[in-house]
Parts: structure tokens; C-alpha cells; sequence
């Protein structure tokens, strides 16, 4: 679990912190003490599981911050953190994932985890890299209107969540035959396809577009070829099999697994 936890009192934070280290010591847990400096973590870290936020604190309301960060994240889980029960009726109308009363207890707060409204650490994407690729949301094959497409994004989970820039997409994809400005264009379809695929599946964080670079968040995916490398080299060695098959560009990879 990877959690925000915001307030702007240090030892709040620091009490919260400890909380969910005892429920989940393998969490990733990152502090912030102001409604400016919590707003840029969520615009800067996309797979934030849940933020704990503070409703009262200098500069903006906690439900205001709540409502600017739910637009970076339409599925972001928010669980306000006050002293102040009377807040209880406002919080609920905005459909957030929970409300605790300082100071609250690890049984609380465990309670609250296990009752988000987005469930976390469910993997809902499956990739099967080794043999053919395919691709699964919710164990139902992922159908793309483009072969590039599908092509674009075994690329991307070949580079194993790396930046991949346009020009080093569009020499993969198109081996640079072609009208430069062409192929631009085509690229620049073909990832607002990928976008518009994964977002029909409510899965909008996937795709990550930088200013001149596409990436996938791959702690949001299952993949076979992802677990022969965590498997360790041994079993690389081992693997004697195909790796995405349908793809030539795909043999330079193969060599070194």
C-alpha cells in the first residue's frame, strides 16, 4: 500500500505514519504538512492507494483540497482525518472512502482500509508477455481498434515502465519508413488510443504521457515476463520459451532473457 497522509500538525502525521506501519510495514508511506505541498504529490505520484487528509488546516479546507485532488485522480481514495465529528454529514455527500475522528486507532484505521471504496492491491490488468502477447482486464481479453495500438503497448511493457520517447516509439513501430511528420501523427493516435482503451476500463493511470515520453505504470499490472526476471537469473537462464512473439523488434529482448 503507498498512502499520502496530510496535516498540517507534524506530530498527526508522524502518529498516523506509525499506525499504518504497524498494519502494513511493507507500505510506502509519505508525509506532507500543507494543502500546496499535498496537491503537488498527488499531481507528481499517480499510484497513490489512499490519502489521509486533514479537513482543517491554514490555507484551504481539507474538502476543498479533496475535491481538486479527486479531478488529478477520479479514483483516488480519500479518507478525511479530523477532530471534528460534526463534519461527518458534508464529508459523507462527497462519496469519499472514509472518515475518522482524532485521534484514531489502529483498529479505526484498519477498519477504514478494508472498507475502501476503490479496493486496492487488486491487480486488474494481466499481461502475458512469454509466447504471444495478450493482454487481460478482469481475466476478459482486452480488445484494441489498432494493431499498432496493441503493438505500442508491448513495447512500453518491454521497456518495464521506462519513458519511451516519440522518436524511439515511432523507429520501434515503423522501423523510420515513412514521412516523419506522418508517423508523428500516427504515433500521437495511437496513444490517445491506448489512453482512451484503459480509461473505458476505468483504468485512466495506466498510460503516463510526459512531455515528450509514454510509460505505463507496471505496479498496476501482473506479468508473467515481469515475474521470471523478479524470479532472479537462475531461472532466466532456465526459461528456454518464445517472448512476445508477434513482434521482431521483440528478438533483441529475447536474446537477453
Amino acid at each position: 500500500m503507498k498512502a499520502l497522509v496530510v496535516d498540517d500538525k507534524y506530530f498527526a502525521v508522524d502518529d498516523l505514519i506509525a499506525t499504518l506501519e504497524d498494519i502494513d510495514p511493507q507500505g510506502e508511506y509519505i508525509g506532507k504538512y500543507s494543502p500546496a505541498e499535498a496537491l503537488v504529490a498527488v499531481e507528481e505520484t499517480s499510484d497513490f492507494d489512499v490519502v489521509f487528509l486533514d479537513i482543517d488546516m491554514p490555507g484551504e479546507n481539507g474538502m476543498e483540497l479533496a475535491k481538486k485532488m479527486m479531478k488529478i485522480r477520479k479514483k483516488l481514495n480519500i479518507i478525511f482525518v479530523t477532530g471534528y465529528p460534526e463534519y461527518a454529514l458534508p464529508v459523507h455527500e462527497m462519496y469519499v472512502s472514509g472518515f475518522l475522528v482524532k485521534p484514531a486507532s489502529k483498529t479505526a484505521v484498519q477498519k477504514a482500509l478494508e472498507n475502501l471504496r476503490y479496493p486496492i492491491n487488486q491487480k486488474r490488468i494481466r499481461i502475458h508477455a512469454l509466447g504471444n502477447f495478450e493482454v487481460f482486464v478482469d481475466e476478459k481479453p482486452l480488445k484494441f481498434g489498432r494493431t499498432k495500438t496493441k503493438e505500442l503497448l508491448a513495447y512500453l511493457v518491454d521497456r518495464h515502465g521506462a519513458g519511451c520517447t516519440n522518436g524511439e516509439l515511432m523507429a520501434i513501430l515503423w522501423e523510420d519508413d515513412g514521412d516523419i511528420e506522418l508517423r508523428s501523427a500516427h504515433l500521437r493516435k495511437l496513444i490517445k488510443d491506448l489512453k482512451d482503451t484503459f480509461e473505458k476500463e476505468g483504468l485512466e493511470e495506466f498510460v503516463v504521457r510526459g512531455r515528450n515520453t509514454t510509460s505505463i505504470l507496471t505496479d498496476m499490472v501482473s506479468c508473467d515476463y515481469y515475474d521470471l526476471l523478479a524470479a532472479g537469473r537462475e531461472a532466466v537462464d532456465e526459461y528456454t520459451g518464445e517472448y512476445m512473439m508477434q513482434y521482431s523488434w521483440a528478438e533483441t529482448t529475447m536474446r537477453d532473457i
